[in-house]
């Protein structure tokens, strides 16, 4: 018999995920469908998820050539980069040199000088190993976050085209929106990026607090979710922490001569006594919109935490 409830775009849907299944590259789907933007694609199987590997976006330069442990590097996902959960160092780890990776990269960046290059950071990986299996265990690195950047930036190119990758996409998605015009890379630690290597003063970093505060640019919740208690206080992308009475959402930051905070005020729904602790109500932006940014010179703070500035900025204007 006839289909009576069968819409002609159930089979564009069907059709964008068999292509996709047949391993046709975005750009060449998005031709067919007629989809202008990445986030129509990620409505699709086969578009970038949390479950994610990031091997599938990753070229030769993650495939290490004499480690034992490939496999379980190929494993990693999408949601293990964004949590600190897979297994890769941070500085001061056996193996992990920042003026190491800093040479490794400016010599690959020699030959090919976009504004950051994903493939001269994942050069310098190749060879390392994972501290622990991915998954296991909350280990904060700055290496982990570089590594989702190159998945973003060939997830990018794939999506929009070869010259639109991690950076490009940072100038035209994210500092229209926020208003950030003055943000740039600083050269010295351009190696960084994503997980450090832009440059701004206290204006910049603050316009982009209230993007976050307002949901300009993704709702701060889900970069604090799942429970952030269950993995050292991180969430995806976000820290959470308490002092005294009041909880906050943001990030802190360090390079040489700087350090930073930003926090914006969390409000938490009352615990619910029938629920276990890592299925409470996820904190939200609080009502007052209060939030504040800190940079400070770590000459004469090396022992002050950015974090108890905060608190008291906060305990002044309340």
């Amino acid at each position: 018999g006839f289909l009576t409830d069968l819409r002609f775009h159930d089979l564009r849907h069907t059709a964008a995920t068999n292509f996709r299944r047949a391993g046709i590259d975005v750009i060449t789907l998005k031709k067919i469908l007629g989809h202008k933007t990445w986030q129509m694609m990620e409505r699709y199987p086969g578009g970038l998820q949390l479950n994610t590997k990031a091997s599938r976006y990753l070229g030769p330069e993650w495939n290490a050539r004499t480690v034992s442990d490939s496999s379980r590097k190929n494993s990693i996902t999408v949601d293990q980069l964004l949590r600190h959960r897979s297994g890769i160092f941070h500085y001061g780890s056996p193996g992990i040199s920042r003026s190491n990776w800093k040479s490794a990269y400016s010599r690959v960046r020699a030959i090919r000088r976009p504004e950051w290059n994903s493939i001269a950071s994942l050069q310098y990986y190749k060879d390392i190993r994972l501290a622990n299996a991915p998954g296991s265990v909350h280990r904060y690195s700055t290496f982990g976050t570089s590594v989702l950047g190159s998945v973003l930036d060939s997830a990018a190119k794939q999506m929009k085209g070869k010259e639109s990758g991690y950076y490009d996409w940072v100038q035209k998605e994210i500092v229209p929106k926020a208003g950030m015009s003055r943000l740039t890379v600083n050269p010295d630690y351009r190696y960084l990026l994503p997980g450090g290597g832009w440059q701004s003063n206290i204006g910049t970093k603050s316009l982009f607090m209230i993007a976050l505060m307002n949901d300009k640019l993704v709702p701060l919740e889900k970069m604090i979710t799942p429970n952030p208690a269950l993995n050292g206080g991180y969430g995806r992308g976000a820290n959470v922490w308490k002092r005294g009475a009041e909880t906050w959402a943001g990030h802190t930051g360090s390079q040489t001569e700087v350090r930073s905070a930003l926090a914006i005020r969390m409000q938490v729904p009352t615990p619910d006594p029938n629920l276990p602790s890592q299925r409470q109500a996820t904190p939200i932006v609080h009502p007052e919109k209060f939030g504040v940014v800190v940079l400070m010179s770590r000459r004469n703070n090396s022992s002050v935490d950015p974090r108890s500035v905060v608190s008291t900025i906060f305990n002044a204007t309340h």
